[in-house]
């Protein structure tokens, strides 16, 4: 998430370097953040979790079938893919 930061009204309590951004609370809510311009950077970074992806012996271990093993190496690559396709889709939701 990229947060748009402008000037502050100048007329805010908290002094003349002050910048401002809103921030999407779902749909229909938002929340607009107020900083020393300084301090963009430290804002965003309490505001931006970091994606933390599976490890290979995760994507491995929950597998579909029976006792966690897959019949073929068909089904193999395919769950493999499957994964992958799933793990990138997560990550592109979570960074827009």
């Amino acid at each position: 998430m990229k947060l748009n930061w402008h000037d502050a009204p100048t007329r805010t309590e908290w002094g003349h370097d002050m910048v401002v951004t809103t921030v999407a609370l779902g749909r229909d809510h938002s929340v607009d953040l107020y900083c020393e311009r300084s301090k963009t950077a430290e804002a965003e970074a309490l505001l931006h979790k970091p994606w933390v992806g599976l490890t290979d012996e995760e994507k491995s271990g929950q597998r579909p079938f029976g006792n966690g093993l897959l019949f073929n190496s068909a089904e193999a690559q395919a769950w493999e893919i499957a994964v992958d396709y799933a793990e990138a889709k997560l990550k592109e939701k979570n960074d827009a």
